[in-house]
Parts: structure tokens; sequence; C-alpha cells
């Protein structure tokens, strides 16, 4: 029972029903014998970041991310959320907590170079972007990683045509 009434706050949230999963969840989060409460705390969190909440996403992301099983998806949503409430420095914490949990996923190794690139610390960023290229070479996040390495030259502008 307890599944089937995540399983509904999952459908209601991609509904954009925030109240009705909200209440699932909860419904969830009260068996304390649920074993994938992380995953729980991580779609409430969701609910509340969909709807500008960001102080409740932040506390139920952040039970996502404690215990045994945390969410990775959780780490790049609080990374997300510091950097835009100005707290860059946690923002990059929760990136570099995601990188060493889960190295084979690039996403945080692409975000963490986005974000160390906007903050200006461009040979941080080099590492994390070129980590990218390596964990997932010939996808659309490595030519991102490619383009985003402050390193490179910028593309060649084309001369306008024409004459005064």
């Amino acid at each position: 029972f307890t599944d089937a009434r995540n399983n509904r706050g999952i459908a209601y949230t991609a509904l954009q029903q925030y109240e009705l999963a909200e209440v699932d969840y909860l419904a969830v989060l009260r068996d304390t014998t649920y074993p994938h409460r992380s995953e729980v705390h991580f779609n409430l969190g969701m609910t509340h970041f969909q709807r500008g909440q960001y102080s409740a996403a932040e506390e139920n992301l952040v039970r996502a991310i404690e215990g045994t099983t945390p969410v990775f998806d959780a780490f790049l949503r609080l990374a997300e959320i510091a950097s835009q409430t100005g707290a860059v420095d946690e923002g990059l914490e929760y990136l570099h907590r995601a990188r060493d949990l889960f190295p084979q996923r690039a996403e945080a190794a692409l975000a963490l170079g986005r974000l160390l690139v906007q903050v200006g610390r461009a040979d941080e960023a080099r590492e994390a972007l070129q980590d990218v290229t390596r964990i997932a070479p010939g996808t659309a996040m490595a030519e991102e990683a490619r383009r985003g390495r402050p390193d490179e030259d910028p593309p060649p502008v084309a001369a306008a045509e024409g004459g005064s």
C-alpha cells in the first residue's frame, strides 16, 4: 500500500497536482518501516522546489541525501538552491559530495564545472569539465563540457561581408 501511495504521489507530481502529491508523500513518510524514505523525501522536496518553496524543498532534499541510500539528484537540486540564494560555497560542497559518492555520474561534474565557471574559478572548472569528457565521452554533456572549458579559445567570428 505504501508503494502505491508513493507511486500515486509521483503521478500527481507529473500532473502538477502538488498538493495531492504532498498528501501522499507525507502518508508514506508516516510509515517508519518504509525502506525507500530517501526517495520519498526527494519526491516531496521536488514538489516544493517546483512551486518555488525553496526552504521546504531544501529541508526534504537534505533528508534525501542523509543515510545509507542518498538520492543523487537531490545533490544537484540542493546545489541549485544554494547557488540561487547566494550560498555558492554550500552549492559547491553539495556537488563535490555528489562526485565523491557517485563518481560515474557525469551530471555532477558538469554542474560543478558550470558553477565554478560562473564564479570565476577557471582552474577548478577545467578539471571538473575534463572529468565529464572522461566519464561520458561522445555525449551531449561531454560536448557541452568541451565548449565550456575556460582554457579553450572561443570559436572564430566570421567577418561581415560587404563594404562601406
